[in-house]
């Protein structure tokens, strides 16, 4: 997990430097394999969630979104 300050995220590999929050929603979402031996993505499944990159090396920590009648983001432990 990235170390916090306050409410800033630091990366695990450059402790000084501040991750960056991804100003959009992602998800995670179910692949199956084909029977041609490719891969179907579900659309349907999944869970939304935020992302955190570090500039410098391109870490990235995944949280998951919390879903309202509006879209709003989660909560970092």
């Amino acid at each position: 997990m990235m170390p916090l300050r306050g409410e800033k995220v630091f990366c695990v590999n450059h402790p000084t430097v501040e991750c960056q929050l991804n100003n959009t929603f992602n998800a995670l979402i179910t692949v199956n394999k084909s029977k041609e031996g490719g891969v179907n993505f579900d659309l349907g499944s999944g869970v939304p969630v935020i992302t955190l990159i570090c500039p410098v090396c391109g870490y990235v920590e995944l949280y998951s979104a919390i879903k309202t009648d509006s879209w709003k983001r989660g909560a970092i432990p």
